[in-house]
């Protein structure tokens, strides 16, 4: 796993910007890192098989056949959000986590889901292929087999297309201010009442959202985004300050 994600991040936006413990952490306020790298590390595998796979589950063996999916989907987070992944924003600019949903890792592992289902075609044969063994081949050799066996009946086509999803991604309003995205996500509460921040650029008080890494945050996310009604999250309506998150 940890070769596939060393090649993968090779001149990406990623590059020299995970937090590994050792280096500035992935906090609101922190812009230096963008994931982590265990978070980074659950991207891959969503991007690899849905998240049904554990990193010790890659060997040397499958890199090469999943690198291209693997730096096909950080190019693609990398074309749509790296212009809002400021090292050093502004003055009047806001810290990109505390604004942008796609700063946190709940987001990341939603796309990365998204992602493999629009490579469902590809990927589906290759991660269903991992731990094949044969007692008359190589793990390598049965891996290629297996996956060859599964491409030749492969049905499953994927529900929305990568360009569409690329369409989707760039289009969705990623502020976590927004309704739709505190719907999902819940807002932070002080004293019973929601907290609120004023943002850098216009002044504009706005509710902090809360950021779950949970299962029920990522699945809701990918769904959404994977679903006809996927231009709710085009909305630019605020969640109201005087109102408590459903």
């Amino acid at each position: 796993m940890s070769e596939l994600r060393v090649l993968a991040l090779e001149g990406t936006v990623f590059e020299h910007r995970l937090a590994n413990g050792r280096n500035a952490g992935t906090s609101e306020t922190q812009t230096e890192n963008i994931v982590d790298l265990s978070t980074m590390e659950q991207m891959l595998l969503n991007v690899v098989s849905a998240g049904r796979h554990k990193p010790e589950h890659i060997k040397h063996h499958h890199v090469q056949a999943f690198l291209p999916y693997a730096r096909e989907f950080l190019g693609m987070l990398e074309e749509i959000f790296s212009a809002e992944w400021v090292v050093k924003p502004a003055s009047n600019r806001d810290p990109f986590r505390r604004v942008f949903v796609h700063g946190w890792p709940f987001a990341l592992k939603a796309i990365a889901l998204a992602y493999h289902q629009a490579r469902i075609d590809k990927l589906g044969p290759l991660a269903g292929a991992i731990g094949a063994k044969d007692a008359g081949l190589t793990v390598a050799e049965a891996f290629l087999a297996k996956t060859r066996e599964l491409e030749a009946d492969w049905a499953e086509t994927p529900s929305v297309s990568l360009d569409e999803l690329k369409e989707r991604l760039a289009r969705v309003d990623w502020r976590r201010y927004r309704k739709h995205w505190v719907d999902i996500t819940s807002v932070s509460i002080k004293h019973g009442k929601p907290r609120t921040f004023r943002l850098k650029e216009t002044g504009e008080e706005q509710v902090i959202a809360m950021a779950p890494n949970t299962a029920a945050a990522i699945g809701s996310v990918k769904d959404r985004l994977l679903s006809a009604n996927w231009e709710a999250l085009c909305s630019t309506v605020d969640h109201p300050i005087s109102e408590l998150s459903a």
